[in-house]
């Protein structure tokens, strides 16, 4: 999963191209659903109109809107077996109202960013009707999601996609906060025990990926790829695909 933010930024030409590049090589690597932060709204309405058609990681939100419409689905579901039993997970995504995003959208379309503390509270209202775990995937600070699994305890994992890096949760009682940085420099996982009505926390890191793990060599050639569909960069020096500090994993 990833928390939003996930936008090619780095080089100003055709970038959305290297944002459909990017989600297209995490996907290979197990990325299935990403919430979409108010930055990643500026590839404009184009962008997410090929996303929902081609993309096939699940891009998700649960408070914006456009032309008064939820833009993509708030949540997904999904179910995953373990030692002969089912567990539910219910997955949501909200992200904070930050400016400039509305630079890719034609003020007919009307892009608005709602209140994401109140949709996230509604989002927990749904799903823990329908799901054994609930996970909140948020472009928000770490310290509001801290607050928010107090104040709304229900949620069992809430993710940061803001770049906070913080250390990762303790064992014990969910919920688990996990800020493990952005643009997969640090890969962030929680190991979960859950029995009827209760969810723990049996250990969670953030590993530093380009120091732990070497370059695999099928995902090298599919970069390698990636960057001669980009053609030459512009910017002398940087490469086009990935962005510097993107490790080939």
């Amino acid at each position: 999963m990833d928390a939003g933010g996930w936008a090619e930024r780095t080089n100003p030409d055709r970038p959305e191209l290297r944002s459909r590049l990017y989600l297209e090589g995490m996907y290979q690597l197990g990325l299935g659903v990403a919430n979409v932060s108010s930055r990643d709204l500026r590839h404009g309405p184009a962008f997410f109109d090929w996303a929902r058609d081609s993309l096939q990681v699940e891009l998700i939100s649960a408070n914006l809107t456009a032309r008064g419409r939820p833009l993509l689905k708030p949540y997904v579901l999904q179910s995953r077996s373990f030692g002969g039993s089912t567990i539910r997970i219910g997955i949501a995504g909200v992200t904070a109202d930050l400016s400039g995003y509305e630079e890719g959208w034609a003020d007919s379309l009307a892009v608005t960013v709602g209140d994401p503390l109140a949709a996230a509270k509604e989002m927990l209202r749904v799903l823990e009707p329908q799901s054994d775990l609930q996970i909140l995937l948020a472009a928000l600070p770490s310290s509001e999601l801290q607050r928010l699994s107090q104040e709304s305890p229900g949620w069992d994992l809430l993710v940061c996609g803001t770049g906070d890096l913080r250390d990762p949760p303790a064992a014990g009682l969910a919920p688990a906060v996990l800020a493990p940085g952005t643009k997969c420099k640090f890969l962030g996982w929680v190991a979960l025990r859950i029995v009827p009505e209760t969810v723990s926390i049996v250990e969670a890191d953030a590993a530093q990926l380009d120091s732990r793990v070497q370059d695999d060599p099928a995902v090298a050639s599919w970069v390698e790829a990636a960057k001669k569909r980009l053609g030459p960069s512009p910017t002398a020096g940087a490469a086009a695909m990935p962005a510097a500090g993107h490790p080939q994993h």
